[in-house]
């Protein structure tokens, strides 16, 4: 029940929620760039990423300096169904991939032409 009580807790706030349908859509992100498309404090978007993780609908991975987030599809279409559905039948983009996407310090510059 614990984790039940936490993914329904993370999922009943609008900035969450944005959150989780930015990842559905870019597949990968990272913070930095979670800030720019919200228009949040790096604190405010820190705290939203830690209790979607803390509720496990969403994945860190570590690369180099900087961490890559994900939205664990397996827990949301566990315990929120409907909410799965709908993020799945969004129409996709197609985004390149985040290091050419983000240009903040915890990432690297974007590639460059050259």
């Amino acid at each position: 029940m614990d984790q039940i009580n936490r993914i329904y807790a993370a999922l009943g706030n609008e900035v969450r929620l944005e959150i989780v349908q930015l990842l559905a859509l870019r597949h990968e992100s990272c913070a930095c760039e979670l800030v720019e498309l919200l228009g949040l404090s790096t604190t405010a978007v820190s705290y939203h990423i830690a209790r979607l993780r803390d509720a496990g609908l969403v994945e860190e991975e570590k690369r180099g300096r900087w961490r890559v987030l994900r939205l664990n599809r397996r827990v949301l279409e566990q315990f929120a169904p409907p909410l799965a559905e709908k993020l799945a039948s969004l129409p996709g983009e197609d985004f390149p991939p985040l290091e050419e996407r983000i240009g903040c310090p915890s990432v690297g510059a974007p590639a460059s032409d050259n």
